[in-house]
């Protein structure tokens, strides 16, 4: 058995930083945990100075971080602080976005790097199983993931402040993988979209509720409504229990319909996220959205129809012309959305954009992110 220690570094640049809880190393957690010591440090939410003395009394063997680009010298930092603690020896692990978009370059930083969906991969290495040729560790994907939930007991779930129409609200994530494609995306999770059941989601809804007394929820899915059955029987077993929960749900505008829509307002739901990103056909393409501003204005109107709120995500870039800025800011006027994030594109390693500009290059500065983001502190 060995002590291993999952940290999760502060994203100070977000303005909702510490809302919610680090789903992604609590999988992990729950993948190690029967053979294994395992916490979780939550850098986002709780005190640093108390975290790095847990860490030091907890001298674990193992400390694997998780970091998005923009927070990943945030890790190295953390990472820095905790070597200077002393008194114990351990081996350091990375994974999550940026170090499955340019391992090479956090192999700099770190004694391993995982890439991909990493919870097989990360629990055979913890297990002494891998015959490990180099530091860069690749994913295992775990095509199966009904009735895998993460370890939320080791999470300061008190803390995260989330909220849906001013209820605390915690996230789940009940599918995995995007087979869209777009420009600017760079996710770990693949094109095949692996779902959990809808008895499954009831499953982990009913022990959030038992455990935390939290009725409202936000699926993180990219894409909650690819499997529509499993949206239906969903709905009806929330039905069926008589449950009282509120939630929402992010998903494309070409994966609805009306009777989806209409059984997902019966049962609760408050809020659809559309990435709508553009009012120009034109840009539309260019980010490779499949669809139009034609279907934008129809899906709005058959949502709005049945009642449910919409927030629409949208992006200014270098595609636009000053036509195409001014048609966005139209049609967000025209829409008269409930909610509104305007964006500005950026170009991030592992996407589409990225590759295209900068190949496989691994040698990539990310101070980039660091001053984008923290205004150049790292």
């Amino acid at each position: 058995m060995k002590r291993v220690a999952l940290v999760n570094p502060d994203s100070k640049f977000l303005v909702h930083d510490g809302d919610r809880p680090p789903l992604g190393l609590g999988y992990l957690a729950t993948a190690i945990r029967d053979k294994h010591d395992v916490q979780i440090f939550d850098f986002s939410i709780e005190n640093e100075k108390e975290l790095l003395q847990r860490i030091f009394n907890f001298k674990p063997e193992i400390i694997g971080f998780t970091a998005t680009t923009p927070v990943f010298y945030q890790a190295v930092n953390i990472l820095n602080k905790i070597k200077k603690l002393h008194g114990f020896d351990f081996v350091s692990v990375i994974g999550g976005i940026q170090a499955t978009a340019m391992p090479g370059f956090c192999s700099k930083y770190f004694d391993y790097v995982f890439t991909g969906e990493s919870e097989k991969t990360f629990s055979n290495f913890c297990d002494g199983k891998l015959n490990v040729i180099n530091n860069i560790l690749l994913a295992c994907p775990q095509y199966n993931i009904d009735g895998v939930f993460p370890a939320r007991d080791l999470l300061p779930m008190e803390k995260y402040t989330m909220k849906l129409d001013n209820e605390i609200c915690t996230p789940l994530i009940t599918s995995r993988g995007c087979p869209y494609g777009c420009v600017y995306c760079s996710s770990i999770l693949g094109k095949k979209v692996r779902s959990n059941s809808a008895d499954n989601i009831m499953e982990e809804i009913l022990s959030i509720i038992d455990d935390y007394d939290i009725k409202s929820f936000y699926f993180l899915d990219d894409v909650f409504t690819w499997d529509k059955k499993r949206v239906f029987d969903f709905c009806k077993l929330v039905k069926d229990l008589s449950i009282d929960i509120k939630f929402r749900v992010t998903t494309r505008i070409d994966l609805v319909d009306k009777r989806l829509l209409e059984a997902l307002q019966r049962v609760g739901c408050k809020m659809v996220c559309y990435g709508l990103e553009s009012g120009s056909d034109r840009v539309l393409r260019c980010y490779n959205k499949r669809f139009t501003v034609k279907d934008v204005r129809n899906v709005v109107k058959l949502t709005k129809s049945v009642g449910i709120p919409i927030k629409g995500f949208w992006m200014t870039s270098f595609f636009e012309t000053e036509a195409d800025k001014k048609m966005t800011q139209d049609l967000i006027q025209e829409l008269n959305l409930k909610e509104n994030d305007l964006y500005e594109l950026t170009i991030y390693p592992g996407s589409k954009l990225w590759r295209e500009r900068y190949g496989d290059s691994q040698d990539f500065d990310l101070q980039y992110f660091s001053n984008l983001y923290h205004g150049g502190k790292k």
